[in-house]
């Protein structure tokens, strides 16, 4: 094997190798905390996580569709894709 680069079969390996050892420490922790208090309930707030995606995804469509009609404007103000067809 090469001294060079790593090849791809080394970093799947140490993908998952990290993937795995961050999947025993979750896992340890929850048994540690579910042995030490008992189970308890998840509980979501899905109102607030709602509001929160939809306040997201709104920035996300302007800050998307914002730059890219300023792009397409002509320095002119006539439409920059009208000779492309």
């Amino acid at each position: 094997m090469s001294r060079g680069r790593p090849g791809w079969w080394t970093w799947i390996t140490r993908a998952a190798g990290g993937g795995h050892g961050r999947a025993d420490g979750v896992g340890g922790s929850w048994a540690a905390l579910t042995r030490l208090v008992g189970p308890t309930p998840a509980v979501v707030p899905w109102e607030a996580m709602g509001t929160l995606a939809a306040a997201c995804a709104a920035i996300a469509l302007t800050a998307a569709v914002l730059p890219a009609a300023l792009a397409l404007r002509g320095r002119d103000g006539e439409d920059i894709l009208r000779g492309a067809a």
